[in-house]
């Protein structure tokens, strides 16, 4: 995993140049999470975070690759396994983590 702590989100995705990609055999994005605030959830919300920033990732026609904003279409999958609660808790916890490392001034 790749990890940048001075992220203000828990994700995001970073597009790769043309030498990475050769290098890793076809790999043109990495998923970058802010390791402080994965670190605090739960091991099953982490891998609902995991889940659903993959869920959300996104290819254009053009090739360039971005998240989507969250809908029930890119929800399916984690709705049908977690249900709305969970998914909800999860975000919550997202928000109260990376506001408590705002407040300390540990991400900027």
């Amino acid at each position: 995993m790749v990890y940048n702590n001075k992220q203000k989100e828990l994700y995001k995705i970073v597009k790769m140049n043309d030498l990475v990609e050769i290098l890793t055999n076809g790999i043109n994005f990495a998923v970058v999470f802010n390791k402080e605030i994965l670190e605090q959830l739960s091991k099953d919300h982490q891998e609902m975070a995991v889940i659903e920033c993959l869920a959300c990732a996104c290819v254009t026609e053009t090739g360039s690759i971005s998240l989507a904003n969250p809908n029930f279409g890119t929800y399916r999958g984690l709705l049908g396994k977690y249900g709305h609660d969970s998914i909800i808790l999860l975000h919550s916890e997202i928000q109260k983590y990376s506001g408590c490392l705002k407040r300390y001034n540990l991400i900027r």
